[in-house]
C-alpha cells in the first residue's frame, strides 16, 4: 500500500499473491481433465464389456455347431463305406443298417446312423446321420442331422461273343463242334474232324489240319484272323463265386461240405433245388471244397438248378446217364478249379450257362460220352482223350453267354440327394 500526495491511499496487488491464485485454477482445470478421461475411460470400459459379455459363449457354440456338422458328415461316410464293405458281423445277404451313441474319437460327441433300404428299389438306401456335440458335462451344445439318399453301383458285366475262349495255347482236336466263334490268347491248333462255324481269332498263329499230323497256317484265310489283341477273360478263380458281391450285396454260395459226401445224386440234386436261395444266393452257385466232387446217377439222372464251383478237385461223371446242370442267368454253371473227367461211358453232361474251368476237358477214353454247353465255354486246360464215338459241342447264344462280374473289386455307392438340418 502506498500514500500518493493528497494522502490518498493506493492498493497495488502483492506479486506473490497474484501468481499463486493462477496456479490454483490451473490444477483445478487439470482435475476436471482427469475427471473427465476417467469418466471417459468407464464409459468406454462398460461398453466393451457390455459389447464382449456374450463372445465366449457364442464362439463355443461356433465350435460345437461345426464338429456336430463334422460329426454328421462322417456319420453319411461311414454308411456309405459299410455299405459297401459290410462289417463282418452282417449277415450274408443283408446290409448295415447302422448303429447308434458312436464315439468317433472318446470325446463325449456322438453319432448315430440308421440306413434304410427303400421299400420299392432294393438298391436304395436312406441314410440319417445325426451328430451331436457336447459339453464336458454331458449336455448337448449342437446338434446336425443329415438326410442321404445313395443308390448301390450296378455290378459290371462280362459280354462274350464268342462260344470258346482259351487263356492260352488252344487245341481243337476231332470230335470237338462249335457253333460260333473262337478266340484264344495264344496260337490256335484246329484239327480235322472238328468244325468251327464262326470266325476264329488268335493272338498268334492258327493252323488247320489239312490231313493227319499235317497243318497249315490258315491266317490268310477270311475266316481267321492272326496277331490279334488278346481278349480280357475272367481269372475263374473260385473264391470270387463262393463268396460274391452282386451290385453292392454280398452272398455266399451254398456249402455242399455241410453234408459230409463227395458225390452228389438226383436225391440230393432234388434237395438242393427246394432249397430258396434268393435272399443270400440269388446266383444258386454250390460250392464245394473238399477234393472232387462225383456226380452220381445210379438214382437217376442228375438235374441240378445253379451252378457247381468246385475248387479243390476234380468234376466226375461216375455213372452212365444224363447230368444236367442249368445256371442261373448270369451266372457260371460250372467253375472248376480241376479237370472235368469222365469216369463211365455212355454218359452225357448238358451244362446250360457259362463254363469257366481251368483244368483239362478228359473223357478218359470212356465210350459214347457227351459233353454240351449252351452258353460260353471259357478255359485253360486242354480238350482230352476223346474217343470217336464222343462228342463235345459248345453253342454260343446271346441269353448265356454274359456273367456278372463278381471278380471286381466293390464300387462305391452315389448319393442321389443330401439335405442337412
Amino acid at each position: 500500500m502506498t500514500i500518493d500526495a493528497d494522502n490518498t491511499f493506493v492498493v497495488t496487488p502483492h506479486p506473490n499473491r497474484s501468481r499463486a491464485r493462477r496456479h490454483g485454477r490451473r490444477r483445478a482445470y487439470v482435475l476436471v481433465a482427469v475427471l473427465a478421461l476417467a469418466a471417459l475411460a468407464t464409459s468406454l470400459g462398460v461398453s466393451f464389456l457390455e459389447s464382449n459379455a456374450t463372445a465366449m459363449p457364442e464362439a463355443m457354440n461356433y465350435r460345437a455347431q461345426v464338429r456336430a456338422q463334422y460329426i454328421a458328415d462322417s456319420g453319411a461316410a461311414m454308411a456309405a463305406h459299410f455299405l459297401a464293405y459290410p462289417p463282418t458281423t452282417v449277415p450274408v445277404g443283408q446290409y448295415w443298417t447302422g448303429q447308434a451313441s458312436v464315439s468317433l474319437d472318446g470325446s463325449p460327441d456322438l453319432l448315430d446312423v440308421a440306413v434304410t433300404q427303400s421299400k420299392t428299389d432294393p438298391n436304395r438306401y436312406e441314410v440319417l446321420s445325426v451328430g451331436r456335440a457336447k459339453d464336458p458335462d454331458g449336455s448337448v451344445r449342437a446338434k446336425r442331422l443329415i438326410t442321404a439318399d445313395v443308390v448301390a453301383p450296378v455290378s459290371d458285366k462280362w459280354t462274350f461273343s464268342q462260344a470258346l475262349l482259351d487263356r492260352d495255347v488252344l487245341n481243337v482236336i476231332s470230335r470237338v463242334f462249335i457253333t460260333g466263334s473262337v478266340h484264344a490268347n495264344g496260337n490256335i491248333d484246329i484239327s480235322s474232324g472238328s468244325s468251327i462255324s464262326g470266325s476264329t481269332t488268335s493272338t498268334g498263329n492258327i493252323r488247320k489240319e489239312l490231313t493227319l499230323g499235317i497243318f497249315t497256317n490258315v491266317c490268310l484265310f477270311a475266316q481267321f484272323s492272326c496277331g490279334t489283341p488278346s481278349v480280357r477273360m475272367p481269372t475263374g478263380a473260385a473264391a470270387r463265386y463262393q463268396n460274391y458281391l452282386l451290385n453292392g450285396r454280398y452272398h455266399s454260395a451254398h456249402d455242399y461240405n455241410q453234408y459230409s459226401r463227395n458225390t452228389l445224386n438226383k436225391p440230393n440234386a432234388d434237395s438242393l433245388n427246394a432249397i430258396n436261395m434268393s435272399a443270400t444266393n440269388p446266383g444258386r452257385l454250390i460250392s464245394y471244397t473238399g477234393g472232387s466232387l462225383t456226380l452220381r446217377a445210379n438214382s437217376g439222372n442228375v438235374r441240378l438248378n445253379g451252378g457247381l464251383v468246385v475248387s479243390a478237385g476234380d468234376l466226375i461223371l461216375a455213372d452212365s446217364g444224363l447230368y444236367e446242370i442249368i445256371a442261373e442267368e448270369g451266372f457260371p454253371a460250372l467253375v472248376l478249379a480241376g479237370n472235368v473227367r469222365a469216369g463211365s461211358g455212355n454218359a452225357t453232361l448238358r451244362v446250360t450257362g457259362p463254363v469257366l474251368c481251368t483244368g483239362d476237358l478228359d473223357f478218359d477214353n470212356k465210350n459214347n460220352v457227351t459233353f454240351e454247353v449252351t452258353g460260353t465255354l471259357i478255359k485253360t486246360g486242354t480238350f482230352a482223350n476223346f474217343r470217336n464215338d464222343s462228342t463235345f459241342n459248345i453253342t454260343w447264344t446271346s441269353a448265356r453267354s454274359w456273367l456278372w462280374d463278381v471278380e471286381a473289386a466293390p464300387k462305391p455307392f452315389t448319393v442321389l440327394s443330401w439335405r442337412e438340418k
